[in-house]
């Protein structure tokens, strides 16, 4: 910065504007004005002195835009068979059981829509899914139907609720009929 103000002083330019327009730039580039130092000639020598650089005028103020983070809800199965059912006393539900069809031999859930995570099933038809209804997924032991579900609220999906613990848990607080 040094070699900059002197070149400034031997060409007889006004330094105290070359020194502005450096902390304009720096404010422009994130570095910030606070910092920024303005030399002035001292009296018969070429080396500036330094002095504090004028603050530059504050950015305009920009509107906040408020941001909704929408999360999936994991609840153990009690929980989950308790919200499902308040559910669906509400309106029409969607019920996703996300596990293949060799795994539902062992039970499912009344009323759930196989469509399963890992044949890909889940990745082509989840789309056309109603988007204002709550949805409910579950699986086996939880994991597949929390990939399902941070999916569906990553694509705009607001009321998803993932079974933790999976159908297993679920099974064992809810025997089949």
């Amino acid at each position: 910065m040094e070699i900059l103000a002197r070149s400034c002083v031997r060409r007889r330019r006004p330094v105290a504007s070359s020194w502005a327009a450096i902390a304009i730039l720096g404010v422009a580039l994130g570095a910030g004005a606070a910092t920024a130092e303005q030399p002035t000639p001292s009296a018969g020598s070429q080396t500036p002195s330094r002095a504090a650089a004028p603050a530059a005028a504050p950015a305009p103020a920009m509107k906040a835009t408020p941001v909704t983070k929408v999360t999936v809800r994991s609840l153990p199965p009690a929980q989950f068979h308790g919200a499902l059912e308040g559910a669906r006393k509400m309106g029409p539900v969607i019920l996703l059981d996300v596990r293949e069809p060799s795994e539902i031999t062992v039970g499912q859930i009344e009323g759930a829509e196989l469509m399963p995570w890992n044949s890909g099933v889940f990745a082509r038809d989840h789309l056309r899914l109603a988007r204002d209804r709550p949805v409910f997924v579950y699986c086996a032991h939880g994991a597949r139907s929390m990939k399902a579900a941070e999916q569906l609220v990553a694509e705009g999906w607001k009321d998803v609720t993932s079974l933790a613990g999976g159908y297993e848990d679920y099974r064992a607080a809810f025997p089949p009929h």
